[in-house]
Order: structure tokens, then C-alpha cells, then sequence
């Protein structure tokens, strides 16, 4: 039942705009994935009379005139590679109607290859995904999975990595687990569970 008189800045672009555009401004009490939810659903009531969107206005100069265009960018060569397991990414989303759930999924395979000058190979998988219900911010799991493997030769190694973090009102819980393996035996595996107090301010 109170109001508040809020300023945010935005970050930085240089962006011409066509004459005519438009600007639109979204707002939202949540950004998740990007951001952790509240503990508590909130309703907020904008009054837009008394709101207002300040953009900088940089006005044309006479030496605009001789600015040069950027050139093309430079970068190294990407090294020579022969992919057994072609690379692929991608992002889907899982909705279920009746239970109120979504389920963001995002799977980053970088394929199996070989690195021809020197014959290391590697094999990268990561994998997210996002678990949340819509009436309950409190319901908000990721979950992390990442399988690394590189050998050269006789010798073969391999690390995978979860993680989950959830949150009450109060904290963050996360449960992490780490085993590696050198051939097919595992030679480390650790796990942790950690409680993170939220910081509101």
C-alpha cells in the first residue's frame, strides 16, 4: 500500500533512431531466469503520470564528417580440428499447463574433437535447466551438469560437475558434486551442500 518513487539507469548503447520509431519500456516484478524471483509474489501498480524515460541526445558535429568506419574485427585462426561428434546448441522450453510448471532447458554440446597439430582430444557437454512453478516463486531450482573429457594418446581423463541450488524465504540452498576420472576410474568425488543467506539490500 506504498508508493515509492524508484530511478533505474540503464546501461549504455549508441543507437541511432529512425525518425517516427518508438520506444517501449517493459516492466516486471520478476526476471528469471536472468534474476532469482522474490520470496513472495508481489502486485505492483505503476502511476504513469508521474514517470518519465531520459535518453541522452547527442547532437550531429561538423567533424562527424571525417570519422572513419570501424574496420572488419581480427582475430586468431581457430585452430584445425576433426570433429567426431559435431557441435550443437540448443534452447527449448517445456510448459505444462495443468501443474502451472515451466521448465527452461538450455544444452551446449561442443562436440568431440581432435586437435590436429597436437592430437588432444575433448569432449564438452553443459547443460541447464531452469524449473520454476507460476504461483510459487519459492519453487525456482537450477540445475547445472557438465561432462568434460580430454585424453591424448594412451592416457584418458574426465571431470563431471552438478550442481542444484534452490531458496526459502531465508536462504539459498545448494548441493554441488564433483568426481573425476583418469581411464574409467574414479580417482576424486567430492560433494557439498552450502546455505547462502539472501541479501535483500
Amino acid at each position: 500500500g506504498r508508493r515509492y518513487r524508484v530511478t533505474v539507469q540503464l546501461n549504455d548503447i549508441a543507437h541511432a533512431f529512425a525518425a517516427g520509431s518508438r520506444i517501449r519500456v517493459a516492466i516486471s516484478t520478476t526476471y528469471w531466469p536472468i534474476a532469482w524471483p522474490s520470496p513472495e509474489a508481489a502486485t505492483l501498480t505503476v502511476f504513469t503520470a508521474a514517470c518519465r524515460l531520459e535518453l541522452p541526445l547527442r547532437q550531429p558535429r561538423a567533424e562527424d564528417a571525417g570519422l572513419r568506419n570501424f574496420p572488419v574485427a581480427e582475430g586468431a585462426e581457430p585452430l584445425a580440428r576433426t570433429f567426431h561428434r559435431p557441435a550443437s546448441h540448443r534452447r527449448w522450453v517445456e510448459r505444462d499447463i495443468g501443474a502451472g510448471t515451466q521448465i527452461l532447458h538450455v544444452e551446449d554440446d561442443h562436440g568431440r574433437f581432435t586437435i590436429d597439430h597436437t592430437g588432444q582430444e575433448t569432449d564438452y557437454v553443459h547443460r541447464e535447466t531452469y524449473r520454476i512453478r507460476d504461483d510459487d516463486p519459492l519453487s525456482a531450482e537450477v540445475e547445472i551438469q557438465t561432462t568434460i573429457a580430454i585424453g591424448r594418446g594412451p592416457w584418458r581423463t574426465r571431470s563431471e560437475t552438478w550442481t542444484l541450488m534452490r531458496a526459502d524465504k531465508a536462504d539459498f540452498h545448494v548441493e554441488a558434486r564433483l568426481e573425476a576420472f583418469e581411464d574409467d576410474a574414479k580417482v576424486v568425488s567430492r560433494r557439498w551442500r552450502e546455505r547462502i543467506p539472501r541479501d535483500f539490500n
